[in-house]
């Protein structure tokens, strides 16, 4: 464990107030201390279940997080949302476009050879 996770930890356990977790298992603090003091500026965080990655915080805590709300924005059902996925980027299962194949190479059935256009000369 490196120094900087001893530290959230321990400011976590000393200072933290647990305000809930999501469905990917991270847990989401604020800092109790400004409960007592209204001038004291609220500080947010979140300790990450698995991988240190800010795109595996759902929309719902984010907002909080970024004091855009001041409750998190629970729903029980979403039906037309996707589910979240984490960043894929540098994957196998990144996006590529139809005109790309598994290879990274452009695929040959989906180049279309064009004519340029030319004006009208009249």
């Amino acid at each position: 464990m490196d120094k900087n996770n001893i530290q959230i930890h321990i400011t976590t356990w000393l200072f933290g107030q647990f305000m809930g977790y999501d469905e990917f298992g991270n847990k989401y603090y604020q800092d109790k201390r400004s409960n007592k003091d209204p001038k004291r500026y609220n500080k947010r965080w979140v300790l990450y279940a698995k991988a240190v990655e800010a795109s595996s915080v759902p929309a719902t805590w984010h907002g909080w997080l970024h004091h855009n709300c001041q409750a998190p924005l629970i729903r029980k059902t979403a039906p037309v949302t996707l589910d979240q996925q984490c960043n894929m980027t540098g994957t196998t299962q990144a996006y590529q476009p139809a005109s790309i194949d598994g290879d990274g190479y452009l695929a040959k059935n989906t180049v279309k050879r064009y004519q340029a256009w030319q004006p009208d000369n009249k």
